[in-house]
């Protein structure tokens, strides 16, 4: 069960450098053909019949021979926006991945405007405008670039699942690290009490042996990291103040937290870009590089009426020019959805580009009394009452469109075109809510607790969970049930009230009582010796304080008694560890989000950064007011 786990992790991190390869090779062959020979020009009609040859009309008009980039560029933005294409990340990766020349700054242009939506282009150009020296229009870029991830389905699944993966990776090994450095600050006791149990007579190194023995255990047992953690979660429980055993709580919660509900989320959105073959495919094609096996899988899934690969076949035929067939699919999708504004649409705009605008108005106008308006909807339908003459009505439809979405109308209008239509984008959430439930990142968590916790502590989330549970229990019950040993805070003496017979607290011993609140029961002499003694070992720990409050995270507050403080210095150090070691994302960027990615996760780190360098400093004031 193990190694098969682990094997669907290596199968799903393959994926994904499968799925970069299959890009990166579709942006290489798309820039070897830049210069391929064809047979129509760039300004051919965009309603021409089929595209023999090619792949779609796109592909024709991007490879025409005899016209310039800027030409060929223009008029496969215009044909794309016709057929509902709005980006198209082929092209523009190939305008990317071509060698720097100068018309590098033209090309970077222009995959922008082929894939508005891709991080990568907005990056791509941001560079290029720094190096001419423009930096306003390079940060511009920048952000672009960061703003249009929620926007690409394969940016934002790559983002989001990185940044669920680091907030697991913070909350897993934060409160791990809490609990042991709690448990450890109260061994040395708890070592005393336990070796009471045997003999009071027993010596210092014998009783730590003992306690060492029982943290062992769960390893002997093969329980593991875990399996310690909870034997340390029972001592710091145990000898820790009412405010530890509540961040004690607290930490609990959040490895859990950590541990299932985000390392699951995680896990999830980074396999779901390979978890349903069919999505996948019908996303490649959308965004124009699928490959000839993912052709051959959605055209064998036809059979199946599946309602994501008739749609998408309807988008090929489309795009090939063959309208009849593309009519004929998505009238089969008006039989089994009558209102979907989607088919509709196209509906209306191959009626329209046949010249018969009346019964294109008619699928327009159901696809509005559907199930919602669309900025190219809108459009269509105002250019269509323009060719009846139906003015005031069209005017009604030009304003619904400009409100919906006055960039893209504008872009429409920019072509000064009575007879051009613009089929709606494919919709995206269909394929990201299949891939999202074909995915699951339980392969993910059992891993992840198969490392912490190699033995039934690891099987599943619920025994760990419960074994956390049971610890802190334990260490609720046995606190109250004795009187623990303590320590002297001046000289460090072990205080027990079995071995002493008499103390006077559990943070002083006799001898430093009688020291500092009976000085005249001894000598001065001798107590002045005795204060410089201690006055020295203050001194020195307060260095040695100092420095491992600097450089090790949580110290500060926990030698401030400040719990609270410790656990969110140590999540913090954490997060900005892991923004900086997975700086290019937990696993390949996709070839979608590209240097944005990195610095979205560099800035992150750097906030963090920040952030646990106020805490740090607040730990540092609280214990030098203690």
């Amino acid at each position: 069960m193990r190694e098969a786990s682990s094997r669907r992790v290596r199968i799903a991190w393959a994926g994904f450098w499968v799925l970069g390869l299959i890009l990166l090779g579709g942006a290489g062959m798309g820039a070897e053909r830049l210069a391929a020979p064809a047979s129509v020009s760039a300004g051919d009609s965009p309603a021409e019949g089929p595209s023999a040859g090619y792949r779609s009309q796109l592909e024709r008009i991007w490879l025409a021979p005899g016209a310039s980039l800027e030409e060929r560029g223009l008029g496969l933005r215009r044909r794309a926006l016709a057929l509902g294409a709005d980006n198209l990340d082929s092209p523009a990766r190939a305008l990317i991945a071509a060698e720097p020349d100068d018309q590098e700054l033209v090309r970077r242009q222009l995959a922008v405007a082929l894939a508005p939506d891709l991080p990568l282009a907005h990056t791509a150009l941001g560079a290029a405008y720094w190096s001419r020296g423009e930096l306003g229009r390079a940060l511009g870029s920048f952000g672009e670039s960061f703003f249009s991830i929620p926007r690409h389905l394969e940016a934002s699944v790559w983002l989001v699942g990185s940044l669920l993966l680091i907030l697991a990776s913070v909350l897993v090994t934060g409160s791990l690290v809490f609990i042991f450095a709690s448990g450890f600050l109260g061994f040395g006791r708890a070592a005393h009490d336990a070796g009471d149990l045997v003999s009071r007579r027993m010596p210092a190194f014998a009783r730590t042996a003992l306690l060492s023995a029982v943290v062992g255990v769960p390893l002997v047992l093969g329980e593991g990291l875990l399996g310690v953690a909870c034997v340390f979660l029972v001592i710091a429980t145990v000898y820790g103040r009412a405010l530890d055993r509540a961040v004690l709580i607290g930490a609990v919660a959040l490895f859990l937290v950590g541990l299932y509900p985000s390392l699951q989320a995680g896990g999830k959105l980074l396999m779901s870009l390979n978890a349903d073959p069919l999505a996948s495919a019908a996303l490649a094609l959308i965004r124009g590089s699928e490959t000839p096996q993912q052709l051959a899988l959605l055209l064998e899934a036809d059979r199946t009426n599946d309602p994501l690969v008739a749609r998408t076949l309807a988008i090929r035929a489309r795009r090939l020019g063959r309208n009849e067939e593309a009519a004929g699919r998505l009238q089969q999708i008006v039989r089994d959805a009558p209102a979907d504004p989607f088919a509709l649409a196209i509906l209306g705009n191959i009626s329209f580009e046949a010249g018969r605008t009346r019964e294109a108005i008619e699928f327009y106008e159901a696809g509005v009394r559907g199930e919602g308006e669309s900025a190219e909807l809108m459009f269509d339908l105002s250019q269509a009452y323009a060719k009846v003459f139906r003015m005031e009505d069209g005017e009604f439809a030009m304003a619904r469109a400009q409100a919906i979405n006055g960039a893209t109308v504008a872009e429409f209008l920019h072509f000064g075109d009575s007879n051009f239509v613009a089929d709606p984008p494919f919709p995206i959430a269909p394929i990201r809510s299949r891939m999202v439930a074909a995915a699951s990142g339980q392969p993910m968590v059992t891993a992840v607790l198969r490392t912490l916790a190699p033995g039934r502590l690891g099987e599943q989330p619920r025994y760990a969970a419960g074994a956390l549970a049971l610890a802190v229990l334990l260490g609720l019950f046995i606190q109250g049930r004795f009187q623990h040993a303590g320590g002297c805070v001046r000289c460090g003496r072990r205080i027990c009230a079995r071995c002493d017979g008499e103390i006077w607290s559990t943070e002083l011993c006799g001898a430093c009582h009688h020291l500092f609140h009976k000085p005249q029961e001894t000598d001065a002499a001798l107590r002045e010796v005795r204060i410089e003694v201690l006055q020295a070992r203050e001194d020195r720990l307060e260095k040695v304080g100092v420095i491992s409050s600097i450089l090790l995270p949580g110290v500060a507050g926990l030698r401030a008694k400040r719990p609270d403080l410790a656990l969110a210095a140590l999540y913090l150090f954490a997060a900005a560890g892991f923004f900086v070691l997975w700086r290019d994302g937990v696993v390949p960027d996709p070839l979608a989000v590209g240097a944005g990615g990195s610095f979205v996760l560099g800035v992150a780190a750097f906030l963090v950064s920040v952030v646990y360098l106020g805490v740090l400093f607040a730990s540092l004031i609280s214990w030098r007011r203690d």
